[in-house]
């Protein structure tokens, strides 16, 4: 008989989440030691199925070993520092579509132990990507979203109280909006009224959960931006201006200088990586 209350509260979970991919890596197919420190717009569930890895966030570190994983959210800088030769991962990741963003805690990442439900789960993602069958990619999807869902329930229930506080979702809308058009400058009114917000709410959240107005925001966003492109391309100072959207490059030399004590060429000449 169908339990229909069940499938029903499944169906409602699945509307607060998408899943967006997942990844597999080991020690030979990744090139992952090499990452920065970086961040993203969604969540990632980093599930350890052989070996270890020690994954960096701000000035601590976080051993995940077999049969564990981690939670990271979104805008949290993270980086692999280590991992055993014989490590292997899945990794997915997925985002929300709530209003208000979903519970995994404050801080540091917490690791939790990976359920029998769980890996069966895994184990069922891991035969189907051998299964040929036209409907696979479809069943994969389905079994992934369940394995996140999973997560939400069981880590959201056993995160430490103490380290539990909710993230407004609007400051997350206004990040993502930010993260995910460096090519516009924008201003903190626009912000405010594409997350729906007041100019003076606006601010007060982002001191609150970001401990810095939302200009300093912004141009610490643009500031590390325009430093990776500085160093790491032989781009023209112009093309790199309009790309992040500066007005015209003498704006951007001189909000360059002010942010970093070095006028382009000078950074680029100390520090350029190619």
């Amino acid at each position: 008989m169908l339990d229909i209350d069940a499938l029903n509260k499944f169906s409602d979970a699945a509307d607060d989440v998408k899943v967006c991919w997942m990844m597999a890596a080991n020690a030979n197919n990744t090139d992952t030691l090499k990452y920065r420190f970086h961040t993203h717009n969604f969540y990632e569930i980093h599930f350890v199925l052989s070996g270890h890895i020690i994954y960096g966030f701000e000035d601590k570190t976080v051993l995940v070993k077999c049969g564990e994983y981690i939670v990271v959210p979104p805008m949290l800088a993270h980086r692999v520092m280590e991992h055993g030769e014989d490590f292997v991962k899945l990794t997915v990741a997925f985002e929300e579509r709530t209003e208000k963003s979903l519970d995994f805690g404050s801080g540091i990442p917490s690791v939790f132990k990976t359920t029998e439900e769980m890996t069966a789960e895994i184990g069922e993602i891991e035969a189907r990507t051998l299964d040929s069958k036209a409907y696979t990619q479809e069943v994969i999807s389905s079994i992934l979203l369940k394995l996140v869902l999973l997560v939400i329930e069981i880590t959201a229930r056993t995160q430490p109280k103490i380290s539990k506080k909710m993230y407004d979702g609007r400051v997350l809308r206004a990040k993502r909006l930010i993260e995910d058009n460096d090519n516009i400058f924008f201003t903190a009114s626009e912000i405010a009224i594409y997350c729906g917000i007041s100019l003076k709410q606006l601010g007060r959240l982002f001191k609150l959960y970001e401990n810095k107005g939302v200009l300093e925001y912004i141009h610490e966003k643009k500031t590390e931006d325009a430093k990776a492109r500085v160093a790491e391309s032989s781009e023209t100072f112009e093309v790199i201006s309009k790309s992040l959207g500066f007005a015209d490059v003498s704006y951007f030399n001189k909000f360059f200088q002010k942010n970093t004590g070095l006028t382009p060429g000078e950074y680029r000449r100390v520090h350029c990586l190619l």
